[in-house]
């Protein structure tokens, strides 16, 4: 006969609040509140694996002795250590019994980050961002204007034209005098301003993979010796051994 699957499905929490909104989230499902158990910081020390270990096993349970506990309902030493040490170190542990509903137990706390002894989260990396300035020069064309004096030196006669009828303003200096052309061009002022031309969205996602793994595991197998004339039956009423 194979063996009984343990009821207890287990999840661990980094965020109480999300310990206790998964709860929540369970009791909607249909799992009643003696079914569900949370341990951890504002977690209350009475559930369901008290009520069951005193049922169970007739003894009484130290209230919140988690690994006391889990032991008594079938969870291995060093697993159950794991999760008082968890509970210890400021974490949440959700469990809950689920004749039949284990995996849809698991699904619920798995969606929402949950992790076991088996499926513990491991840092295997690290990102690091950050900004640098990179300098480059950029060539810019523009258009200017400039103003430039034009002096032509002409004779009225040449051209047609009689005295009296100068072409432009007619302006007469006297000995010594001088005159003044203001001369103007236009001049590029380049002014540099920072201008967000694009950002980055930095998050993180979970991501589900299945992965086989494969172990070399030892199992009993019954070993008859007979002596004289003895005639041993099997399960299915024929002398097999």
């Amino acid at each position: 006969m194979a063996p009984t699957e343990n009821p207890l499905a287990i999840g661990v929490f980094r965020d109480p609040t999300l310990a206790e909104q998964k709860a929540h989230a369970l009791r909607q499902a249909g799992f009643r509140d003696d079914e569900i158990r949370v341990w951890g910081q504002g977690a209350s020390t009475v559930g369901f694996l008290e009520t069951l270990m005193s049922k169970w096993t007739g003894q009484a349970t130290e209230a919140g002795s988690i690994s006391c506990s889990l032991v008594e309902l079938g969870i291995p030493q060093e697993e159950a250590d794991y999760y008082q040490h968890e509970v210890d170190a400021g974490r949440s542990v959700v469990a809950v019994r689920s004749y039949g509903h284990r995996q849809e137990v698991s699904d619920i706390l798995f969606r929402a980050g949950a992790y076991t002894a088996q499926t513990q989260p491991v840092e295997v990396g690290e990102v690091f961002i950050r900004k640098e300035i990179v300098t480059e020069e950029r060539t810019i064309t523009v258009a200017v204007q400039r103003e430039e004096v034009v002096i032509e030196r002409r004779s009225l006669r040449a051209q047609g034209t009689a005295p009296g009828e100068p072409i432009g303003k007619l302006v007469e200096l006297a000995a010594g005098e001088t005159i003044r052309i203001p001369i103007r061009e236009e001049q590029v002022v380049i002014e540099k301003l920072p201008i967000v031309t694009e950002e980055l969205i930095v998050g993180k996602r979970k991501v589900q993979e299945t992965r086989h793994f494969s172990e070399t595991v030892r199992r009993e197998v019954p070993h008859l010796e007979r002596k004289g004339d003895v005639v041993v039956h099997g399960s299915d009423g024929e002398d097999d051994w």
